[in-house]
């Protein structure tokens, strides 16, 4: 199973990206009632932290709602296990937006550049001592 396992305060601290094709929202938890949300949408930028309902189904399957300042209103259910994520939004206009898409954990870079550089050394010795270990003619 996934790192996510647990109840919703296993989700705390960790940010995921949702793909909806060319729309991938960054949600990261904060709490089990606080969201931080980022998205482009067109010319649009979202960068907000919105109060947030977190609920779990079962190990690894949530389910999430929160209301965006502009009156977007969003409920995800969000399938850990599967890394798959069901997008329902009644925007502030009205139209509805339902999407599925895939889920995945954001880990940042300098995180995985730092494991990188434990697992992969480099050993510089003396040219001398590599000659040494080739006989000479």
């Amino acid at each position: 199973m996934a790192a996510t396992s647990g109840g919703p305060t296993s989700l705390v601290g960790k940010t995921f990206d949702c793909s909806f094709g060319p729309f991938v929202p960054r949600l990261t938890v904060l709490s089990p009632t606080e969201l931080h949300v980022r998205a482009t949408i067109g010319a649009t930028q979202i960068d907000e932290v919105v109060k947030s309902d977190l609920t779990g189904v079962r190990p690894d399957l949530f389910i999430m709602s929160w209301t965006e300042q502009s009156g977007n209103f969003v409920v995800q259910v969000q399938d850990h296990e599967n890394k798959v994520v069901h997008n329902y939004a009644r925007l502030a206009d009205g139209q509805l937006f339902c999407a599925q898409g895939s889920f995945s954990r954001y880990r940042r870079p300098d995180r995985v550049s730092h494991r990188a550089a434990r697992t992969t050394r480099t050993v510089v010795r003396p040219l001398d001592e590599y000659r040494s270990t080739f006989p000479s003619k």
